[in-house]
């Protein structure tokens, strides 16, 4: 299975659509959003644009 990392505004438009539809239809997409975690993205420890300065 593949992840994949959307973010909050998506999650909460998607979330909000499916509000709108009949509880049985989309329930069980509605619990799986439920459960998304957010994730800390990995920074460069240093950009190219800051490295080039340093030279």
């Amino acid at each position: 299975m593949k992840n994949f990392i959307i973010n909050e505004e998506l999650a909460n438009a998607v979330f909000n659509y499916l509000s709108t539809k009949p509880y049985r239809e989309v329930a069980g997409l509605m619990a799986g959003l439920g459960q998304l975690q957010p994730v800390q993205l990995e920074q460069p420890a240093e950009s190219k644009t800051e490295a080039e300065n340093k030279s």
